[in-house]
């Protein structure tokens, strides 16, 4: 692709946000936080509001899940210059509670690349706290033609 990876996700979030509806990417408020092109790899990060929680207090596992895919679907159209990547796969193990009030950071890589499909995998934490993983995920998106 002959635009950079940071490029390409601004552009999408300005996309995002300049849609007439309130759809769950606006909603989520995902920030690119570093991208690292040699590595494949970004991170990005998310509030964890109010809305997005459980009976108890914690970040609800649905948008927790919807996170990951939301970071490794963004990285996926990214690896396939651009066009549509629907998820036909996505697996995430949640290791530990995310409270309120905090904020969530993603490390997306990229796993391979083919001709039709993109794999990637994402690690979470919480801001300050970089070596405890809080959730993990792995995803498998097809390359529309």
């Amino acid at each position: 692709m002959d635009i950079t990876m940071e490029s390409y996700f601004m552009a999408l979030n300005k996309r995002f946000k300049a849609q007439e509806c309130e759809n769950v990417c606006v909603m989520l408020e995902q920030r690119i936080e570093s991208c690292d092109e040699d590595a494949r790899s970004y991170v990005c990060s998310f509030p964890v509001m109010k809305w997005m929680g459980n009976p108890s207090l914690y970040l609800h596992g649905g948008i927790c899940a919807t996170m990951f895919d939301q970071a490794m679907g963004l990285f996926s159209m990214y690896h396939a210059d651009g066009r549509k990547t629907p998820t036909i796969d996505i697996k995430v193990s949640f290791c530990r509670p995310v409270p309120m009030g905090k904020r969530i950071f993603m490390r997306t890589r990229l796993l391979c690349r083919g001709r039709t499909l993109v794999q990637t995998a994402a690690d979470a934490w919480l801001e300050g706290e970089p070596d405890v993983i809080v959730a993990s995920a792995s995803a498998a998106y097809h390359i529309i033609q």
